[in-house]
């Protein structure tokens, strides 16, 4: 019995890669074809249009395939802890990244970051930080605030916004979105808490008085 779960892991597995890696090409031929007829002639506004939603559309599909993949070998645990980092460090270079994204958005914000080393793969930290920080930023309204702080036994974000249409039960479920935006695959959040679970961390959501919090616990 432990031979054949064994030999199953590796089929689904080996499965789930080269279903990844078998739909990169096509979609790959639909985004070069989809480019070469928006450079076309003579194209009415409708065709126009509706070239550009098949665009936006292969978009989608490449990053969720992106998204699906990389979620399934963190499930398989492919990616091992080997040293200490300073998971402080990773953060402060993603706060410069969307530095223009605040300002844009006319975003208050409260950073309170100390020194904290994590043993996390590194990958997994740069994924971690970056998707509560999109997440953060997408929801926050114009004029609003995100707060972080940063220690050696937690990470929390928050940010002002109104509540969830759902409640927070289902905010980190795989393809769960609150809204309907096509930026979003609905898979960022279900990422972090399966990054939580195999390093055997934890991950909370709540709501109060405006704000939502996530809190990251080492």
């Amino acid at each position: 019995m432990t031979e054949k779960i064994s030999n199953d892991y590796e089929k689904l597995k080996n499965f789930t890669e080269n279903a990844s890696h078998e739909l990169q090409t096509p979609l790959a031929i639909i985004k070069g074809k989809t480019e070469l007829l928006m450079q076309t002639q003579g194209l009415t506004e409708e065709q126009s249009k509706l070239i550009s939603e098949i665009d936006q559309t292969s978009n989608r599909l490449k990053k969720l395939n992106q998204t699906l993949l990389l979620l399934s070998k963190i499930e398989n645990n492919q990616f091992k802890n080997e040293k200490s980092i300073d998971f402080s460090e990773i953060l402060k270079s993603k706060l410069e990244q969307i530095e223009d994204l605040i300002k844009i958005k006319n975003i208050k914000l409260n950073a309170q970051i100390e020194s904290s080393s994590q043993n996390i793969n590194p990958v997994l930290a740069d994924i971690l930080i970056s998707n509560l920080l999109s997440n953060a930023l997408r929801y926050t309204p114009e004029n609003g605030a995100i707060s972080i702080q940063l220690n050696s036994k937690e990470f929390l974000i928050s940010n002002n916004g109104n509540p969830l249409k759902f409640g927070g039960d289902k905010i980190f479920d795989r393809f769960h979105k609150e809204g309907e935006s096509s930026e979003s695959t609905g898979l960022g959040l279900a990422l972090v808490k399966q990054i939580a679970v195999i390093n055997k961390q934890g991950i909370n959501y709540q709501y109060s008085n405006n704000m939502h919090f996530f809190t990251y616990i080492f």
